[in-house]
């Protein structure tokens, strides 16, 4: 049985292209991925519900084919993240060697994380984002649109804590 998802499907003869996140602020990053845990498993319960709701269905399933398709894609620099971190840096430049087709789908990831924030206002026991969150998120996820269509890195802006 082929997955709803296929049109994710990654080609095998999609390019590499280098993605540079400049200035990632590192203390914001770490509660932002907690964030996103939290709300993850939220979603991943309510899509096991009897009757579910489309939203949780969507994007648990959009996370599991990405996983599969881009989780050993290029080295990830989350064990340097994690060290700087450690070392008390508030920021630092990483870099990610991923497929070119990591654009679109990062926009589609966006676009229903954009919907679970608006549920997280009224159907969910996870908050939505705290404002230098959400915005961390946006700037993280279009940079990876922007950089797989040519477009040059743009640093975060701050705030970095």
């Amino acid at each position: 049985m082929g997955s709803p998802l296929g049109r994710y499907a990654r080609d095998d003869g999609d390019a590499l292209v280098t993605v540079v996140l400049l200035d990632a602020p590192l203390k914001l990053w770490h509660r932002a991925a907690e964030h996103h845990d939290e709300l993850m498993r939220e979603m991943a319960l309510l899509a096991l519900a009897p009757d579910p709701p489309a939203l949780p269905q969507r994007l648990t399933e959009l996370v599991q084919v990405l996983g599969q398709q881009y989780g050993a894609a290029g080295h990830r620099p989350d064990d340097d993240r994690e060290q700087a971190l450690a070392a008390g840096r508030d920021r630092m430049d990483l870099t990610y060697q991923v497929p070119r087709s990591v654009g679109p789908d990062a926009a589609s990831m966006r676009a229903l994380l954009d919907e679970a924030e608006e549920y997280c206002r009224s159907e969910l026991l996870t908050l939505a984002q705290p404002k230098e969150q959400a915005d961390f998120s946006r700037w993280y996820i279009e940079e990876f649109v922007r950089q797989t269509q040519g477009e040059a890195p743009t640093p975060w802006p701050g705030p970095w804590d």
